[in-house]
């Protein structure tokens, strides 16, 4: 990791404040690409290897004993053991109730640790605090609760939705509109030419009987006189 992460260290000693060269996040931080390649990588170590779940956790621990990487430790530490995991799944389509949880809801930690460390039957002071969650102004810089956000949000989605319907519906008809005035301006009816065909072939029919009947009158014209 170090060899990986050398090319990325300042040759200059760092501003106060900026991350150090081997702190992976606050590398990531800075370098946009570098971040997009390994979240593509990451993801295939996480879902496209053949390791369970609580394998893949041990292996991180494993790597964060080594580094000291207390944050990760913290992080998945838990989860390696099974606890303080009441869900399971990777995404929307997977997520489902931890069957641990499911079987048996006794195994959930309901009580709160007292000030000695010791944790007294009875108690469900932590059930409490997650109960508390559902009115507490917890989202919208801490003006919402969550069902009122999640509320707001579908809200402004249908909203968003609604509104793009509707212009689609005004384009269509637009479009229509001017597809018509074209149609009017360029457009050839059948009918109407068949009519005006017709008128100009009886005109020419009657002309010709005319320039006949001349023709005839003015022969007879001619022998007379002769």
């Amino acid at each position: 990791m170090r060899d990986a992460l050398a090319p990325l260290t300042p040759a200059t000693p760092r501003p106060e404040g900026q991350p150090k060269g081997l702190n992976v996040l606050g590398t990531f931080a800075h370098h946009p690409e570098l971040t997009a390649a390994f979240m593509r990588f990451n993801a295939h170590v996480l879902y496209g290897s053949t390791l369970s779940p609580r394998q893949r956790e041990l292996a991180v621990l494993r790597v964060a004993a080594l580094r000291d990487a207390t944050y990760e430790w913290e992080q998945h530490a838990l989860m390696a053991l099974g606890l303080n995991t009441f869900f399971t799944g990777t995404d929307a389509n997977s997520i489902a109730v931890n069957s641990v949880v499911a079987n048996d809801v006794t195994k959930i930690a309901t009580a709160q640790a007292d000030s000695t460390g010791l944790v007294h039957p009875g108690d469900g002071a932590a059930a409490l605090a997650i109960a508390r969650l559902r009115t507490k102004l917890a989202m919208s810089s801490s003006t919402a609760t969550f069902g009122n956000f999640y509320g707001t949000l579908v809200s402004r989605i249908g909203a968003q939705t609604r509104d793009a319907l509707a212009s689609v519906d005004q384009q269509e008809a637009a479009i229509q509109v001017v597809q018509s005035l074209q149609q009017q301006a360029s457009g050839v009816s059948t009918d109407e030419e068949l009519i005006n065909l017709t008128q100009s072939q009886n005109a020419y029919a009657a002309t010709a009987r005319y320039v006949s009947t001349l023709q005839t009158v003015f022969d007879t014209l001619i022998g007379l006189v002769h």
